[in-house]
């Protein structure tokens, strides 16, 4: 499969989110709404911003640790079964979803150890389910945030070598327009 779709993914759970902020009144407007790509090529670093909803700590591990288990209906929303979040761990050693929802002092972060999934599921002897991997893999913290903030960032660390496209702004650019043509500017850093 073409790895760019990490992309498309990513953003259209951003557009999600700022379609929902909207409707809630988080933002006033879609314009209001955005979303930022940073392809650090130096660090291997992809990262994806937006102002939307963000997650709720009451939700975080609900929806950020459960696979396949969204409330979007496919209908509204342009992700439906909750799994786009995880596609990234493909193209990268370690990934991480950090939130913050308005009206709350904390902000939170998953960090999912992708090579440590790898051995687990390379391992033929480990029958985990796909929940117990999960479990093994992923750490939850929170820490404090201005309580007017929201946002949901998704981050890509070392993203592996065989994907350099992955970090090419030019390249990414190019496919967004043609994958994701939707209301928003698209910034890269």
């Amino acid at each position: 499969p073409d790895a760019k779709i990490i992309y498309r993914e990513y953003i259209q759970n951003s557009r999600d989110a700022i379609k929902d902020a909207v409707k809630v009144g988080t933002l006033q407007q879609l314009n209001d709404g955005h979303i930022i790509v940073n392809i650090d090529n130096d660090q291997r670093r992809i990262t994806i911003t937006d102002n939307g909803t963000g997650v709720s700590v009451d939700e975080v591990e609900p929806v950020l640790l459960n696979i396949a288990d969204s409330t979007k209906d496919g209908e509204t929303s342009a992700g439906q079964f909750g799994i786009g979040r995880l596609v990234g761990g493909g193209y990268c050693k370690k990934m991480s979803f950090k939130t913050s929802f308005k009206g709350e002092k904390c902000a939170s972060e998953v960090t999912f150890d992708i090579e440590k999934a790898r051995a687990i599921l390379d391992d033929e002897t480990d029958r985990r389910s796909a929940s117990e991997v999960i479990d093994a893999i992923a750490e939850t913290k929170s820490h404090l945030e201005d309580e007017s903030k929201h946002y949901f960032i998704v981050t890509l660390e070392d993203v592996r070598e065989e994907y350099p496209e992955l970090l090419n702004s030019q390249v990414i650019s190019e496919y967004l327009k043609e994958v994701a043509p939707i209301d928003y500017q698209f910034v890269f850093k």
